[in-house]
């Protein structure tokens, strides 16, 4: 089924933007490259101009629009490279009589095969346009896919999870939901990529609104209705997606969200230090231990108070076997003030308030995200109020709804659980 997704976003002077709508049609190229006898599908979109811009996906990966970061050119010599600074690809070869052929290098898994694309013509079946949208003083930049189809279609806003996030991370699941008839929004978070604001300044709540800003956007659209418009959203967009919905729940239709926590900022945080203990097997005192050195912290941090204390149990516990398997870092007093803004956070009364149909996954193998803890608290609000929620769990799947890796796979990538797709 990931073959199916092709999307594309560009860069230009380092920021990310769409291409596509009031631009240039791109030269789209389309092929594969080939490593012991496995193929991997590819198709890179170029847009002409200075500098080129353009992008590349690799549906297997679900990794679409990662966007070209350096071209040269000399002759029928081309030299592309893509990536966002972590990952990094690059594609070295011959462009001729609409074939580019040559050289695949992936420096992050440090193998190279040879590939071969072949020029066609642009097979989305929607089209792109790059929109701007404001919440307050804060100016949002997106990407909107609209379905060729005849309208009006059902829409849904893609909100990213924690940390500095870009429009291009979830492009995979924007282009599977346009080429199902819905109408869809990525945004660059506050402060990343083309958006405005930062949202290390701000807690959930003005984070809820810009989704909002974006869902009302494409609710405006002639080519949408309004009434069947909702959010999709992973981690993090857990908590802000129902609140979102708390506060305009007549604009909010539906959510789904992956790996999407029920339980407080705080407890989240527990566990995901906590987990990593009990699977080295660690257990009694030492988890105990471990434990009072997260409630402190927390402490700390939405109080301001009790930080030498903190500090003097952390070296103590600096000796312990444990600790390295911890990894905790001791956080300056003066470094808290977006935990602050977000650690009093317990999303229960969000999710009692509400009536927005939800559909809830998670992988069994989160270690983000405890699952069984989130599920139970689901059953405890539904059997005192029933919900329109449906809760689906993914054996084996991870905090991103994917697979570990298998030593039998040729290509070193997580796939996405069985049933993920088909599920939403």
């Amino acid at each position: 089924m990931l073959r199916l997704f092709l999307a594309t976003f560009v860069v230009a002077g380092g920021a990310l933007s769409a291409a596509g709508a009031g631009a240039e049609a791109p030269t789209v190229w389309i092929g594969h490259a080939d490593r012991n006898g496995t193929s991997l599908t590819f198709q890179v979109r170029l847009y002409a101009g200075e500098p080129m811009t353009g992008a590349l996906d690799m549906p297997e990966f679900a990794m679409l629009g990662l966007p070209l970061n350096d071209s040269k050119r000399r002759g029928d010599k081309m030299t592309l490279g893509f990536g966002n600074g972590r990952i990094s690809h690059l594609l070295e070869g011959t462009m001729k009589n609409g074939r580019f052929e040559g050289t695949f290098h992936w420096s992050q898994s440090n193998f190279s095969c040879p590939f071969v694309l072949e020029e066609k013509p642009d097979p989305r079946p929607y089209t792109t346009e790059e929109i701007t949208f404001a919440n307050g003083d804060v100016t949002l930049g997106g990407t909107a896919f609209f379905p060729k189809s005849p309208g009006p279609h059902p829409a849904i806003v893609m909100v990213d999870g924690s940390g500095d996030t870009v429009r291009w991370k979830p492009e995979g699941h924007a282009d599977f939901f346009a080429r199902r008839g819905m109408a869809t929004l990525i945004y660059d978070k506050r402060g990343c990529g083309k958006s405005t604001g930062n949202w290390r300044e701000v807690g959930f709540e003005p984070l809820a609104q810009d989704a909002l800003a974006g869902l009302r956007l494409l609710r405006a659209r002639k080519e949408v209705d309004p009434k069947r418009c909702g959010f999709w959203g992973i981690s993090q967009a857990g908590w802000i997606m129902p609140l979102a919905a708390s506060l305009a729940p007549e604009d909010v239709a539906f959510i789904l969200t992956a790996s999407g926590p029920a339980v407080s900022v705080k407890e989240e945080g527990k566990y995901d230090y906590l987990v990593r203990l009990r699977d080295a097997g660690y257990t009694g005192d030492d988890l105990a231990m471990a434990d009072k050195v997260l409630e402190m912290d927390h402490q700390v941090t939405m109080t301001g108070q009790g930080y030498e204390e903190l500090r003097k149990l952390v070296v103590e516990a600096h000796e312990k076997p444990w600790w390295k398997t911890f990894e905790f870092q001791l956080t300056p007093n003066g470094a808290r003030a977006f935990p602050k803004l977000i650690g009093g956070f317990d999303p229960r009364p969000v999710l009692e308030k509400i009536a927005t149909p939800i559909l809830w996954m998670y992988g069994s193998a989160d270690k983000s995200v405890e699952p069984s803890r989130s599920i139970a608290i689901l059953n405890e609000i539904t059997a005192q109020t029933p919900k329109p929620w449906t809760v689906k769990t993914f054996e084996g799947a991870d905090h991103g709804l994917r697979l570990p890796h298998g030593a039998s796979l040729p290509f070193p990538h997580q796939p996405y659980a069985s049933g993920y797709w088909d599920t939403m």
